[in-house]
């Protein structure tokens, strides 16, 4: 299973794996897990690539999985469970006249289609970085049922346009779209006991005049 905690846990992995990535081709580079805004006083972004979930989606597949959650009775026969899609928009700021945001973007793009899925071991190395008593100490993401897979994501410009206008008010940089699926959220509640079978064994019994 895997806690409220399982949302801001995959964004925190995913800052981790766009970090080490982009380090290859600018060392020190900021990775902000926050939508990219205008600075106040017009400054620049500086060497940065912004990690923005913008949008959180019903995974389609799992969504009734968990139906029905309770018995005649009206206990718990299962955690309630609730299964969705992050949607995710990368920007990358920097140097444009020595195509920084260009080069951050490819070695993003190589690591992220080279290893797209977040395996137990991904997961615990990225948040065991925070320290035992970090933001996600308590976070059992990597427990999950079912294994969080990064996709690289098409959008139309028509669309990529309104979104920067409405949402951000900010002048456009270099963007990727990913989605990560699927994230899975249990709920921390005691079920019901299993229904224990009443005999261990099944006799047959075949009478002489219904052999063939």
């Amino acid at each position: 299973m895997s806690n409220s905690l399982a949302v801001a846990a995959t964004t925190r992995v995913l800052q981790s794996l766009v970090q080490e990535a982009a380090s290859r081709a600018v060392p020190g580079v900021s990775v902000l897990t926050r939508p990219p805004t205008k600075a106040a006083d017009g400054a620049a972004q500086g060497t940065s690539i912004h990690v923005f979930l913008f949008q959180v989606i019903p995974n389609e597949v799992w969504r009734n999985e968990d139906l029905p959650t309770r018995t005649a009775t009206g206990q718990l026969r299962r955690r309630p469970r609730v299964a969705v899609d992050l949607m995710y928009l990368l920007t990358f700021h920097g140097d444009e006249a020595a195509l920084v945001p260009q080069q951050m973007l490819g070695e993003v793009l190589t690591a992220l289609h080279r290893e797209p899925r977040l395996t137990p071991t991904v997961i615990r190395a990225a948040l065991a970085a925070d320290g035992p008593d970090g933001p996600f100490a308590g976070a059992d993401l990597a427990d999950q049922v079912e294994t969080i897979t990064l996709s690289l994501q098409r959008m139309s410009a028509e669309t990529l346009s309104k979104l920067w206008s409405v949402l951000f008010q900010a002048p456009y940089a270099l963007s990727v779209f990913y989605q990560a699926s699927v994230v899975v959220l249990d709920a921390d509640v005691a079920t019901a006991p299993a229904t224990q079978v009443a005999a261990d064994g099944v006799t047959v019994t075949v009478r002489a005049g219904d052999a063939r």
